[in-house]
């Protein structure tokens, strides 16, 4: 499965930590679909010591869109469901006010 979320400058987060009943892998990557880059990814990370779980964090680039990908981890194969959960955190500090 995939996502599609804009970054805004600030810490992007996407984890499945709050359900996955098979062990996923997240990863995260940029670019155009002829040349993707991945940028990040993960296999663990949540906090709660779920097996199944993932989560993975990076700075985003203001209008830069990420392609997120949720799979099974390493070898293993097929599929489950998950709850993919995408939050961002901009830096007041950063953030130009008129």
């Amino acid at each position: 499965s995939a996502v599609l979320p804009q970054g805004d400058g600030g810490n992007i987060t996407a984890e499945t930590c709050s359900f996955a009943d098979y062990d996923s892998s997240i990863s995260v990557f940029e670019g155009s679909c002829a040349e993707l880059v991945c940028i990040n990814g993960s296999s663990e990370g949540c906090s709660n010591a779920d097996f199944f779980s993932a989560s993975v964090s990076w700075l985003s680039t203001s209008g830069t869109e990420y392609l997120i990908f949720v799979h099974a981890f390493s070898s293993f194969s097929g599929a489950g469901n998950f709850d993919l959960t995408i939050t961002s955190v901009v830096d007041a500090s950063t953030v130009e006010t008129p």
